[in-house]
This record gives C-alpha cells, structure tokens and sequence, in this order.
C-alpha cells in the first residue's frame, strides 16, 4: 500500500504546473485582461505562498484518490 501511495503521489505531483508555468499563464492570459486573469496574476506574483497552492493541490488530488480506493473495495 506504502508504495502505491509513493508512487501516485509522486506522480501527481510531477504534473502540478511549476510556479514558472504559471506565471507564463497568468502573462497570456492578462491579455484578456478578465478578473480571473487578474486573481491568477496576483496569486502567482506571491512567491513562496504559492507553495501552499501547491501543497493544497497535492492534498485534493490525494484525497480524490484515496476516496477512489475505498470505495472500490481496496
């Protein structure tokens, strides 16, 4: 189970977008000038909080997965 765990998370968290991605992002889509664009734009600009995004996207992920493994009788 420990390696499943290992091995999923590592995954995902492989393809969270880095902070350099998604700066580039945010510089495109501030083109569009749109409030979304804006919100990316300043969330991006926070340097080490960010961090924390990504921390907070790492522990959904994981716990739509392990949800997922429960349910189906792991």
């Amino acid at each position: 189970m420990k390696d499943i765990v290992n091995r999923a998370s590592s995954w995902i968290y492989k393809h969270l977008p880095t902070a350099t991605e998604t700066k580039k992002a945010a510089e495109l889509s501030s083109k569009y000038t749109t409030d979304a664009a804006k919100e990316l734009k300043s969330v991006a600009g926070k340097g080490p909080s960010y961090m924390f995004v990504r921390l907070a996207g790492l522990s959904g992920a994981l716990a739509v997965a392990f949800g997922a493994y429960g349910a189906h009788g792991g």
